[in-house]
């Protein structure tokens, strides 16, 4: 079975595999889970969540994890997913990202999906 994430909240629990997700951001305290096609909020802390990602995830920021096998562009401090929605960085952290992406991709990481 694949990994998934379980979100709960009052109205509804949705599974949602952790290869579908494209990235997952902290605003205070909920998590927004955002995949191609939705975007899911509820209560929970980031530390619980990290240690069900694989190895596509990285930690741009504190709270900000990012799919890197769904980026398809990084340019001008954004971040820019398959779907076409955009994730936007400060330039330090930006720069960062983009050295640990351009050594993902070198490293053969990315799979063929």
């Amino acid at each position: 079975m694949k990994e998934c994430l379980l979100i709960r909240n009052w109205h509804r629990i949705r599974r949602v595999e952790v290869e579908d997700i494209l990235y997952i951001m902290r605003n205070n305290r909920k998590l927004m889970v955002a995949t191609n096609h939705d975007k899911w909020t509820y209560y929970e802390k980031i530390h619980n969540v990290v240690p069900l990602l694989n190895k596509d995830f990285y930690g741009a920021l504190t709270g900000l994890y990012i799919n890197l096998s769904k980026v398809v562009a990084m340019e001008d401090n954004t971040i820019v997913f398959e779907n076409g929605e955009s994730v936007s960085l400060g330039n330090k952290n930006f720069n960062k990202t983009k050295k640990y992406y351009i050594e993902y991709l070198n490293n053969g990481i990315l799979h063929n999906s």
